[in-house]
């Protein structure tokens, strides 16, 4: 039983800094991306109940903006280990 939770622990450890690893990876790749200029249109904090009746809190989020001429609009809060889609 004691080698078992070893192993387990040891697993659980190994996952837990692969994924801040690759949220590191991400980050560096992130610093290149080009600069844009954007608008936000909306930002609020919302409020709504889980199934357990607990309180959560999401951001609403729409944005727009443009690269090489071309709109874009978004409602997408993601990075790195939160993922959260508003649209």
């Amino acid at each position: 039983m004691g080698l078992l939770l070893i192993v387990l622990a040891a697993a659980g450890g190994g996952v837990i800094a692969w994924s801040w690893w690759r949220v590191a990876q991400r980050s560096k790749i992130a610093a290149s991306w080009p600069r844009v200029s954007g608008v936000v249109a909306r930002c609020e904090l919302t409020q709504s109940r889980d199934a357990e009746g607990d309180t959560r809190y999401l951001p609403d989020i729409r944005y727009s903006y443009s690269v090489n001429g071309a709109e874009f609009t978004g409602s997408k809060v993601r990075f790195g280990l939160m993922r959260q889609d508003l649209a």
